[in-house]
């Protein structure tokens, strides 16, 4: 979502900014054009990279899905379809459940501090007249 705001608001400061620029003489408005190819060029890396995260992140997925079906065999396995479910199925169930839980919640994607620092760098740049 913070992507797609940067993305948007990248683009409004690009229209506002073609429209000052319009009248500017030529040296002043290469220097203009120059700031915002580094901001716009800032925001590729830091959108790239969190891309790479993500993707990482969604990829294990595929591990963390065979994981759940083993949990399932296993349950079955115990009997857990039964007409009456022995304990030592239910226990299995909750405990990969648990696993399942734990496993999601390792790896998430956040920005790592780097990445905050290059995206304050970036907005810092953007509004000082380079975006």
């Amino acid at each position: 979502m913070r992507a797609t705001a940067l993305v948007l608001g990248t683009a409004v400061l690009l229209v506002l900014g073609a429209h000052v620029l319009a009248g500017a003489d030529e040296p002043a408005r290469e220097a203009a054009l120059q700031r915002r190819v580094e901001v716009l060029e800032g925001y590729v890396e830091y959108l790239r990279s969190r891309e790479a995260a993500l993707t990482g992140y969604l990829l294990a997925n595929e591990g963390r899905a065979a994981d759940l079906e083993a949990l399932a065999d296993q349950a079955a396995r115990e009997g857990f379809t039964a007409r009456s479910i022995p304990a030592a199925s239910r226990e299995t169930l909750l405990a990969g459940l648990r696993a399942m839980a734990a496993s999601l919640r390792e790896g998430l994607p956040a920005p790592t501090p780097e990445e905050r620092q290059r995206l304050k760098r970036i907005e810092a740049l953007a509004k000082a007249g380079g975006g």
